[in-house]
Formats: C-alpha cells, structure tokens, sequence
C-alpha cells in the first residue's frame, strides 16, 4: 500500500516544455528533473534522483466534412528506470498513438 510510505520532497526539481507550431502540425518536448529524496517513516532510506525526456506531436487535417487529429506521444524516451515511489518502479519508454475523426461543423 502506497500509502503507508512517507516520502520527502526532492532535494530539487525543475521542468522544461518548448512547443511549437507550423499550420496543422505541432511539437512538444519537456524535460524534468527530480533530485534524491528520502524515504520511509524515519527518513533512513533514499531514492535515486532521475530526469525524463517526453515528445509529442500532433496533427490536424481535413477529409470531406470529417476533421482528424493525429497524436502521438513517447513518454521517457532515454527509458531512464525511476521510482516515485519505494518498491514500485515506473514503466520504461511508453508510445501513446491516437486518432480522433470529428464532423467538421463541431
């Protein structure tokens, strides 16, 4: 149970996220950083510091009457091996892709 653990905050922490944009077309990256914390009801233990990169992009066209989006994602692109919390290690890289189909006139 997570919530047992006490977990202090991070020594440091800092996010960046630059975006842009070209017509239909967009990007993302963000950068984050987390430093060493301490861990457990006494503060005895610690847990490794860790940075993450992430990308997404999107893009939007038309077909008919019908206006898609196109997104994807790639979370923790390095895999860094990370965890927030005592004993439960995040998931390595992940890839979200979605398609969205829309009536033009909504």
């Amino acid at each position: 149970m997570r919530w047992l653990e006490a977990t202090t905050d991070p020594q440091s922490t800092a996010r960046l996220s630059l975006e842009g944009w070209s017509g239909a077309l967009g990007g993302r990256i963000d950068l984050r950083h987390t430093g060493s914390r301490t861990t457990g009801l006494a503060g005895t233990r610690s847990l490794a510091g860790f940075r993450t990169v992430d990308l997404s992009a999107r893009h939007h066209f038309h077909s008919r009457s019908i206006r898609f989006g196109l997104f994807l994602k790639v979370e923790n692109v390095l895999d860094q091996r990370f965890q927030l919390t005592e004993l439960y290690p995040e998931p390595g890289r992940r890839l979200t892709a979605r398609l969205e189909a829309r009536r033009a006139d909504s």
